[in-house]
């Protein structure tokens, strides 16, 4: 019997441990979606982007995506 550990795929949600950190980031397990793309390489190494709840100040950061949430489909 073999067991494999799930591997994050581009556009998944993921509860990330973001401790330990640098700076003003928050030291918490958070939702995180990878945005690398499985062809980059054969390195275990994925970028993600952490998220949070929208905010109106947000709008006029370059930096924010907005991400409109989409009901699950069965």
């Amino acid at each position: 019997m073999s067991i494999s550990a799930a591997v994050p795929r581009r556009g998944e949600v993921w509860a990330v441990n973001f401790d330990p950190t640098v700076g003003a980031e928050i030291k918490k397990t958070r939702p995180a979606v990878v945005v690398s793309s499985e062809a980059v390489g054969i390195l275990p190494v994925k970028l993600i982007a952490p998220l949070t709840d929208w905010k109106h100040y947000f709008v006029g950061n370059a930096w924010h995506v907005r991400i409109a949430p989409v009901p699950p489909t069965d």
